[in-house]
């Protein structure tokens, strides 16, 4: 029996003799094993409460582990959490989280990022569904929260389908607290972090500052040099042969804590961080091996026609991704015959939050501000050279082909403010439950600066004169110049503006049984303008832009603006029941509701990019238990989301010109359904072993083309389909593993008598194959395994170790998207309306990284 065979017979079988077990294995024995597994401590439902107490379903990790586990950044988490994938685009502004199947494509983000409960999510308008992360090697974390399943009741509108809370150290008021870290790594990888906490007036004021460095040179080198001309015989710029996946951050964190009475405390907290990115190591695989006509597929071994009026319209490459070499990553020259300079972001961040204990309630405050500036410049065709040649008179010329390719440079700066404030008011030690009631106020406004050469250089311009350049193998032509002196970008502002109104009330009805229910009331309203009405999409069509006064009638006021307003109640009710103080049942319906607004993607006019909420009803049971005298820990949950009216972009007509413009629509609804199982055991003094699997299993149950695109299922959909109504019900979600297990090692052990010991730490995260678009005929990522260990030495002022990530050195690629093919994928077919052919581009994986890292504590541990 083969690991996937095994896991789905699993996924079956566990769930009923887990949850429906645990009050018959409750009264065996709990005497003679090991020592209890410590209390983990979490503020989910925004009170310190013990995990295995709450009817939520939640893993964390603390501090130690923290530390040791060397948990710098938010896929480090992730990879410890099955039925969590994080996943990143062409750039570090593209960052994506899934929990239990939901992710998403486009609109803002279906996971909230946290730091202490201030949801910190953003949403990248040039990248649909994408964000941009905090820089958590900052943070002296006390622990990590993931938290499953809708939240929106209680934190608010990001947390559609749950949430990751990072909880901070409070500055110290019992002592001078230090803590220094260093990491030297290969790849002139290093790493260092401090911190220093203690009281300025006793037991009154206290303050910590952290202060973190990073640097990397990279994993990969391009090698556009092996190459060494183009398509016209044209040297290429052998000065592009950067490092790629490389980073640098720096930054501080300082906070304060005020005392002022018994009852009063005031933390107040400044982060300013600088990050900078490589582009990432990014290949091509495959050229399309399937072409479609009409939306059929064609006979197997159809070879393709770059003819003009080509016997085919469409292809793509169908298969599984596995591993790819250094050698095929040929990133391409910018416009400029330079490299690519990455990402960078520039992130200051303030919060005030204010406790007061008024006898049986406590009144908060919490209020945060945030400004992240980003700019963003990578290569968006992975091209040098004219790309697909066609014969453009087989007839009279045969032979002689033309050539076209697109400058697609992609180049933008994005500047986002977000404030937030909340006040809650929540009980203080009644003695039937907990409750609170909370009001929150929410505003962001995003200016974006566009400066792509795929958007403000139309080939169609070349015939224009006066309009275009003197390059004959670019067409490029400046945009800058039709606009008469104005901003020569494109600009898109966004402006948010989001009140809500929540509350909780937690009941024991006895001392078994308890009931709770949350909810939150919660109006949008978003406003985008926009200076042009052109789109990346009728550029690619090669059709005039329709604002360019000279050239085409303008029959859009420009700039142009369009407003999205929606209200949405979100519940969350839960039972649970303790048999015993250690076995615990519980059981919730919860309803998550992702906001409406704009798919500003490639938008052209705000109007045709508006988009409604998506809505997901989750239901959960699970069982929360301890045995043998607390050494094992055992947690499971079967769950089932509805999923409904997915934002989803598509090209639609424009309503004024017609032309084909990118737009967004909510698509059908798709079901995602599956069984978690998380153990721990404290198997003696020195060892303790973890694991944990997800089953998931994430399809698509309505989604046709025909009925959601306002002119009807194009042929690319029912080719991608394979149903001649572009019909792809049925489809698996795109980026969700149906299994995922993770395994977790540690023995410590005392070698002298003056506390020092030995530990050895290991975790291997093994993930199933995963489909990369949400279609029919889709490519997919393989199967993969990923290894870490630590060995070291500590006590309870230091440590020292020697770490390794991917052990195995497993090669194999984690996550790829499919893209167009600029090279060779531009068919004859329809020339000037056909959609490209399609490819895979996939990101290649860290390979394995062997470094040694110390830490020294003072005052604390």
């Amino acid at each position: 029996m083969n690991m996937k065979t095994m896991l789905r017979w699993s996924a079956l079988s566990a769930p009923l003799s887990v949850i429906f077990m645990t009050a018959p294995i409750a009264l065996m024995p709990e005497t003679g094993w090991s020592e209890p597994i410590d209390v983990m401590t979490v503020s989910v439902r925004r009170r310190d409460e013990n995990a295995q107490d709450i009817p939520v379903s939640v893993s964390a990790f603390d501090s130690d582990f923290i530390e040791k586990q060397g948990v710098f950044s938010t896929k480090d988490v992730v990879k410890l959490v099955p039925g969590v994938q994080f996943d990143q685009g062409f750039s570090a502004a593209d960052t994506r989280i899934s929990i239990r199947g939901i992710n998403n494509s486009r609109g803002r983000a279906s996971v909230a990022m946290l730091i202490d409960g201030i949801d910190i999510s953003g949403e990248n308008i040039t990248a649909g569904g994408g964000g941009s992360l905090l820089n958590t090697k900052l943070l002296d974390l006390e622990r990590i929260e993931v938290i499953k399943g809708p939240q929106a009741a209680l934190y608010g509108r990001n947390a559609f389908a749950g949430a990751i809370n990072y909880v901070t150290k409070q500055p110290s008021m019992d002592g001078l607290v230090m803590n220094i870290s260093g990491e030297a790594a290969e790849y002139d990888t290093y790493n260092l972090r401090g911190s220093i906490s203690g009281p300025i007036i006793a037991d009154t004021l206290a303050a910590s500052l952290n202060v973190a460095g990073f640097s990397s040179e990279g994993y990969y080198d391009n090698n556009i040099s092996n190459q060494p001309v183009n398509d016209f015989g044209q040297p290429v710029d052998a000065g592009n042969t950067q490092e790629l996946n490389g980073s640098e951050s720096v930054g501080m964190r300082l906070a304060v804590l005020w005392t002022p009475t018994e009852n009063l405390d005031i933390t107040g907290a400044f982060t300013y961080s600088e990050d900078e990115s490589d582009p990432r190591a990014v290949a091509k695989v495959g050229n399309a091996n399937q072409f479609y006509l009409d939306g059929a597929r064609l006979a197997p071994g159809t070879a393709a026609d770059f003819s003009f009026m080509g016997t085919q319209d469409y292809g793509q490459w169908l298969g599984t991704v596995d591993s790819v070499e250094e050698s095929d990553v040929m990133l391409s020259q910018t416009g400029t015959g330079g490299a690519f300079s990455g990402s960078e972001d520039d992130r200051m961040g303030a919060s005030l939050k204010i406790n007061w204990d008024i006898g049986p309630t406590t009144l908060k405050s919490i209020t945060s501000y945030l400004n992240n500036e980003a700019k963003l410049y990578e290569d968006a065709d992975f091209q040098n050279g004219l790309g697909t040649g066609f014969e453009a008179d087989p007839v009279n010329f045969p032979g002689a082909m033309t050539y076209l390719s697109l400058a697609n440079d992609y180049q933008d700066e994005t500047d986002t403010t977000q404030f937030t404030q909340d006040l809650i008011l929540e009980s203080n030690n009644w003695d039937r439950g907990i409750w609170l009631i909370g009001a929150q106020y929410f505003i962001e406004e995003v200016e974006n600066k566009d400066f792509s050469l795929g958007w403000n250089n139309d080939p169609s311009l070349f015939f224009a004169p006066g309009y275009c350049g003197t390059d004959p193998f670019q067409f490029s032509c400046d945009y800058a110049q039709s606009l008469a002196g104005g901003d020569p970008a494109k600009s898109i502002d966004r402006d948010t503006d989001s009140y809500s109104l929540y509350g909780m009330l937690s009941f024991d009805f006895t001392e078994k049984l308890s009931a709770s229910v949350e909810v939150r009331y919660v109006h949008d309203e978003i406003e985008v303008t926009t200076n042009t009405a052109i789109d990346r999409v009728s550029q690619y069509f090669m059709h005039v832009p329709i604002d360019l006064a000279g050239i085409a009638p303008q029959p859009v006021p420009l700039p142009e603006s369009a407003k999205q307003t929606t209200s949405d109640i979100n519940p969350r009710f839960a039972l649970d029941y303790k048999f015993t103080d250690q076995t615990m049942i519980y059981g919730s319906v919860a309803k998550g509701t992702k906001p409406g607004g704009f798919g500003t993607s490639q938008m052209s006019r705000p109007e045709t990019a508006k988009m409604d909420p998506e809505t997901l009803w989750a239901y959960e049971l699970g069982t929360k238990t301890t045995w043998f005298d607390q050494s094992l820990r055992v947690n499971a949950a079967l769950f089932f989301n509805d999923y409904k009216d997915r934002q989803v972009g598509v090209t639609v007509p424009d309503p004024v010109t017609f032309w084909p413009s990118a737009g967004i629509v909510n698509a059908g609804a798709a079901e995602t359904k599956g069984f978690e199982l998380d153990v721990l055991w404290l198997a003696n003094d020195y060892l303790t072993l973890g694991l944990g699997y997800a089953y998931t299993d994430a399809e698509w149950t309505d989604f046709n083309y025909d009925e959601i695109r306002p002119n009807g299922a194009s042929d690319k959909d029912r080719a991608i389909c394979q149903d001649p109504n572009g019909d792809c019900s049925g489809a698996d979600i795109a980026g969700i593993p149906e299994n995922a297990l993770t395994l977790i090692g540690n023995w410590t052990q005392q070698i002298s008598s003056s506390g020092l010991e030995w530990f050895l730490n290991g975790t291997a995260m093994w993930q199933d194959e995963r489909a990369i678009q949400d279609r029919v005929d889709t490519p997919y990522v393989d199967d993969f395994w990923r290894v870490d260990g630590q060995l070291g030495i500590q006590n309870d002022s230091w440590s020292v170790m020697l770490f390794a990530t991917n052990l195995l050195d497993d090669d194999t690629v984690v996550w790829g998207q499919g893209y167009q093919d600029f090279e060779n994928g531009m068919l004859g077919g329809n020339f000037g309306g056909e959609p490209r052919d399609e490819s895979v581009m996939a990101f290649l994986p860290d390979p394995r990284i062997i470094g040694v890292r110390a830490t020294y504590r003072f005052g604390g541990k």
